[in-house]
């Protein structure tokens, strides 16, 4: 199949296309169904296991982006396609039109299992996206550096998207924008920038009240966190730079500032306690704010934390500079459980029942005997029975690409993509030795859940091909391959002018 396809691409029909430039790489799940970027075939590619590849047509667009909305129901599809200002009707290829002239229009497209909903023009340098909690409304701010869109980039606003209307509306708040907080019941949004924070009614998405966070126009801040208490009352910002806590109160717009042992870089609020845990990047300590009463208590740790990771009345905490603690609070009791993991954790997930929780480590200098220096040269996972206080270290000979927790009713999983293998690593996190070793045809580049307690596995091939993997039944892996090869000949019309 591969080598009829390379074949006829190099013998004249249609435009000849490097097969390594079909897809991306990435898939994305929804509502049953996976989703890969065909930038080529400026369209998208929805298959499943039941259902052939199909192409969601983009009308000559490129698609750059896919985002799946929380609830599982629809695609955001972040896309672009290029424009000429000449408008002489004589142009009607890119090649056709001068550089000078060629430009790109950037949409959002809203997909669902029939295909585009809705398509919206949206800024093209606002790539991060937050969702309501009902997963109908999409908010659009700047991620990081505004890349090269081809005309002006706005960094003081964000850009609302009603994802069953087609509403759009924009909303200037301050510089860099991008802290997005939505209330329980899903009516307003709280918009946090560099020097502001905005409250947004999302039925009109009109601006309610606009708090300054800053008096001084040369006086530089730094929300690092915010949350919003669980009545939806009142956001807490943090302001690493200032050791202070901002608490905006949304009923009757005002602001109050607490000062802090530290300088706040991390928040989790809680439900069941009503309370807010603080981490500071300077003080070892953890703090529980009570929103009831406003009391505050300090929890003394070994070291500084600046990762919180809530979860079931309990928050996880851990550092990120070097240390081996990862520390389990239970918010009710307030008892410190104390993990010390084999190496610095970067990253830690729970699964979805805080039944079990893991933490990918990092290499480190070598220091002591054999053991701690066969330790230290490598990364692993380290296994968090969170009933128990002694975590299980994997350590892998190669550097995990990527990893995914899953979790069913009575057990919890996680999948190891190894840098430079063709197999990946199953663990059950109740047993995880031995780990079970999956062989795949190519080597793996990304994983994630399907939403049915199964995985899926991207994998490296031309065509595209993406292996679903039951971990009750790890032998029995359904392939899906050549969904790549959609609109492998295609021309390189204007997409909007002339014959496609």
């Amino acid at each position: 199949m591969l080598f009829s396809l390379l074949a006829l691409s190099q013998m004249g029909c249609g435009q000849y296309v490097s097969v390594d430039a079909l897809w991306t790489g990435d898939v994305v799940p929804s509502d049953g169904a996976l989703y890969a970027q065909l930038p080529h075939a400026g369209a998208i590619a929805r298959f499943s296991e039941s259902a052939p590849a199909a192409a969601v047509d983009l009308d000559g667009a490129e698609p750059i982006r896919l985002v799946a909305a929380p609830d599982g129901t629809r695609i955001l599809a972040f896309t672009r396609y290029e424009t000429c200002d000449d408008l002489d009707p004589d142009i009607e290829t890119v090649e056709d039109c001068l550089d000078e002239d060629v430009g790109y229009q950037y949409e959002l497209a809203v997909l669902g299992a029939g295909g585009v909903e809705q398509t919206v023009n949206a800024p093209g340098h606002l790539q991060g996206v937050a969702f309501s909690p009902d997963s109908t409304t999409a908010v659009l701010y700047l991620d990081g550096a505004p890349t090269d869109v081809g005309g002006v980039a706005d960094i003081d606003s964000v850009f609302f998207v009603n994802l069953v209307s087609g509403e759009t509306a924009t909303a200037t708040v301050g510089v860099a924008p991008g802290n997005i907080l939505f209330t329980p019941d899903g009516l307003r949004a709280v918009v946090l920038s560099r020097d502001s924070a905005v409250v947004v009614d999302l039925a009109t998405f009109e601006v309610q009240v606009r708090y300054d966070l800053t008096l001084d126009a040369d006086q530089t801040i730094d929300p690092s966190a915010a949350v919003l208490t669980p009545d939806g009352g009142k956001a807490l910002v943090a302001m690493a730079n200032l050791g202070v806590l901002y608490v905006l109160d949304l009923v009757d717009p005002s602001i109050d500032i607490e000062e802090l042992p530290g300088r706040p870089v991390a928040l989790s609020v809680d439900t069941d306690c009503n309370c807010t845990a603080i981490a500071y990047s300077d003080a070892a300590e953890l703090d529980l704010l009570f929103h009831e009463d406003g009391s505050r208590v300090e929890l003394e740790l070994d070291v500084p934390v600046t990762q919180l990771v809530g979860y079931e009345g309990n928050v996880l905490a851990y550092g990120t500079g070097g240390n081996h603690d990862v520390y389990r609070v239970d918010l009710s009791t307030q008892i410190v459980t104390e993990y010390v993991v084999a190496n610095p954790p970067v990253s830690v997930q729970v699964d979805d029942v805080g039944r079990y929780a893991v933490a990918l480590m990092q290499p480190e200098s070598s220091s002591g005997d054999e053991i701690d220096a066969y330790t230290d040269q490598r990364w692993g996972l380290s296994v968090l029975d969170l009933a128990d206080d002694e975590p299980r270290n994997l350590m892998f000979d190669q550097m995990p690409m990527d990893y995914e927790v899953l979790t069913d009713d009575t057990s919890t999983y996680a999948l190891v993509l190894l840098e430079g293998e063709n197999t990946v690593q199953l663990i059950d996190l109740a047993d995880p030795l031995p780990t079970t070793e999956i062989h795949l045809e190519s080597s793996p580049l990304a994983a994630g859940s399907m939403g049915d307690g199964r995985f899926y596995i991207a994998q490296d091939s031309p065509l595209g091909l993406v292996s679903i993997v039951d971990p009750l039944a790890p032998d029995d892996i359904v392939e899906i391959g050549g969904f790549a090869a959609i609109g492998l000949y295609t021309d390189d019309d204007l997409p909007r002018r002339g014959d496609k």
